[in-house]
């Protein structure tokens, strides 16, 4: 064999020796930080986990948030959290869903809300700056930890500033929240002037469940308007409260001229989930838009065969508005 084969064979193997020599090397790296966090003794742990973060920083923090998720704040985890928390670089791990499902991570940023006293200005800073480019999955989850964190009084000031943020879904989700939280009438009112659909929509469906008469009086207020995801949340939440002619009223809708209006409230029918609009729904299966048809479909099979296996017991649309005066007086919304 000549000896230039010889020296690029002999290349070839190096290379393929220092490529299995390096794999080797991070992944006894990953199991080392990951052993170590498993075995580390309590006086130990603050020198150790500073060693670590060293060396391997990306890896020990996923190790510990791991261990966070799967232990919480147990006698490791107790000394996990104050480390983690002084600086807000646990959120990228946290919000990772590669890392951790989204229930986890709520676990998680549970621990850290009690751990970091900058939690939200941490969590404000990574999800929400406009100057920082977070994905659209990280806003989500971030948005879903601050939906269940809402019960705590010290955020509403912060959510208060979200509702001003430029990214329209940020803005919308922090109204919803903000107005489950304070469903006082002039904070529901005030968003319900935006010229933003999402966020008028959103103020509508955090009063869904809120207690008393007043948002019997705020969903009726909002039946004119030109966005159908408005008026389909407002009839939703007068249904809910068994309010006289609201499913008539979801009924008559679907009749509405404008898909969109018509594509909602099959979303409501799903959402009620309540048997007398099947008729409807098999109407609605022959509409002149495909993504109607399609929509209606995928809804009615969610209702199941009907209990006894038969569906006469269903009432007409017809019957159901003959049944009750005050979905005549119900108008077709106008669309903007």
């Amino acid at each position: 064999m000549p000896l230039n084969c010889l020296r690029h064979c002999a290349d070839i193997n190096h290379i393929l020796y220092m490529a299995t020599d390096v794999l080797k090397v991070a992944t006894e790296r990953a199991n080392f930080s990951g052993r170590l966090l498993q075995q580390s003794c309590n006086e130990h742990f603050p020198a150790l986990i500073q060693q670590l973060s060293q060396s391997d920083p990306e890896t020990t923090l996923r190790e510990c948030i791991v261990h966070l998720s799967k232990k919480g704040a147990d006698t490791l985890g107790a000394q996990i959290l104050p480390l983690l928390a002084e600086n807000g670089h646990y959120l990228p791990a946290v919000l990772d869903p590669k890392l951790l499902s989204l229930e986890s991570a709520k676990r998680v940023a549970t621990l850290f809300r009690k751990a970091d006293p900058n939690f939200f200005a941490h969590l404000s800073l990574f999800a929400f700056d406009s100057q920082t480019l977070q994905s659209a999955l990280s806003k989500t989850r971030a948005l879903a930890i601050l939906d269940d964190l809402s019960k705590d009084d010290p955020i509403v000031p912060w959510l208060r500033e979200l509702t001003k943020n430029p990214d329209e879904r940020v803005r919308s989700k922090a109204v919803k929240v903000l107005c489950r939280l304070r469903p006082s009438k002039s904070t529901v009112q005030l968003h319900l002037q935006s010229p933003d659909p999402r966020v008028r929509a959103n103020a509508i469906e955090a009063l869904w469940h809120t207690p008393g008469d007043e948002p019997v009086a705020i969903f009726n207020s909002v039946l004119k308007d030109s966005h159908h995801r408005v008026v389909v949340n407002a009839l939703v939440g007068l249904y809910y409260r068994k309010e006289a002619g609201a499913f008539n009223m979801m009924i008559k809708l679907a009749d509405h001229p404008s898909p969109a209006f018509r594509l909602a409230i099959i979303w409501a029918f799903g959402t009620v989930a309540d048997r007398r609009a099947i008729p409807t729904l098999q109407k609605l299966m022959t509409d002149p838009s495909e993504l109607v048809r399609d929509k209606a479909v995928r809804v009615l099979a969610t209702f199941g065969p009907e209990p006894g296996g038969s569906a006469q017991g269903d009432p007409t649309s017809s019957e159901l508005l003959q049944s009750d005066m005050r979905s005549d007086q119900f108008s077709y919304p106008r669309v903007a």
